[in-house]
């Protein structure tokens, strides 16, 4: 894949404006992506905020029995490119393969939206998924929050400031995510050029994200340095092995246990940053994608969720 990435030319976001970094990545997906499913309905929403429609995008697999578990997606994409199309796809499978619901969200982008816009349309969005459970035939002891990537760094965010809702996730699925802005892992130095997401991409999504001068360690940007132990959700953590994010993953995990919540840490050691997209031109990144796919499934379909993550 890096090979091939070479020969065609693959553009490096820092050298594009956002709006060329969000076409580049939806071509790219297009090469990449697994082939679409025939047997998983899709219905296009919306809700209001601030004055503008936040757009959703529900994926339901034919003969899913209700009440089903529910799963709402923030996709990843440095908070800067990325939206329900370019995950199209990926959602597909998701439902599909998890035999759930999956709503997933086009949170406004940077940097037409600056942090923390994101957060707060991705803390929305659940609290609007949430009235809309019983309607749509989900079980609301079966909902979780995931996302990868910048998507990953929402999905725990929501987590943390909806743990007191009365519906609450009953999971977090966090793949590779993006969760220390001060880039204070090894894994940052370690594969900081020439494994797809470089350093100088990374500083890119950032400036647009939070601008040039942010508080790297807020909360709400790094949750792996906040001063509070992870929310009381069970989570499951995929990490890539040839990643400069791939130490996030691995220190939160580590937080979850130390404040002794269900955690579950799996990594693809052979893969790089992006590769639940990849499925369509990597048969490695297609087996690791359906293994992460059929883990979610049997977490939240189990009768213990916390019980399940501990025993993946």
């Amino acid at each position: 894949m890096l090979r091939l990435s070479e020969l065609t030319g693959a553009k490096n976001n820092a050298t594009l404006t956002p709006e060329q970094a969000r076409v580049e990545l939806a071509h790219s997906v297009a090469v990449a992506a697994e082939a679409r499913r025939t047997d998983v309905l899709t219905r296009d929403l919306s809700f209001a905020r601030e004055g503008e429609r936040i757009s959703l995008r529900l994926y339901s697999p034919l003969g899913l029995t209700s009440p089903a578990p529910g799963i709402l997606y923030l996709h990843g994409g440095g908070w800067v490119t990325g939206d329900l199309d370019v995950y199209d796809s990926f959602c597909q499978h998701l439902a599909g393969d998890g035999r759930a619901h999956v709503m997933s969200v086009a949170y406004r982008l940077a940097p037409e939206h600056r942090f923390p816009s994101q957060v707060e349309d991705c803390v929305a969005a659940w609290r609007w998924f949430a009235t809309q459970l019983d309607e749509l035939g989900i079980d609301r002891s079966r909902v979780c929050v995931a996302g990868d990537s910048a998507g990953g760094k929402l999905a725990t965010v929501v987590a943390r400031e909806t743990a007191g809702d009365a519906v609450k996730p009953a999971l977090q699925v966090l793949m590779y995510p993006a969760l220390d802005a001060t880039f204070s892992s090894p894994s940052h130095d370690l594969y900081r050029d020439g494994f797809f997401l470089t350093r100088e991409s990374i500083d890119w999504y950032l400036m647009h994200y939070a601008g040039p001068s942010p508080d790297r360690r807020h909360p709400r940007l790094s949750p792996l340095l906040s001063p509070l132990p992870p929310p009381d959700v069970p989570a499951v953590i995929y990490t890539a092995g040839l990643d400069p994010l791939r130490d996030d993953g691995l220190r939160y995990a580590d937080r979850f246990r130390e404040a002794n919540v269900a955690v579950h840490q799996r990594e693809f050691g052979d893969m790089v940053h992006g590769f639940l997209l990849m499925g369509g031109l990597s048969g490695a990144a297609l087996q690791s994608a359906r293994a992460i796919r059929e883990s979610i499934a049997r977490v939240l379909h189990a009768k213990d969720i916390r019980r399940a993550v501990r025993e993946l």
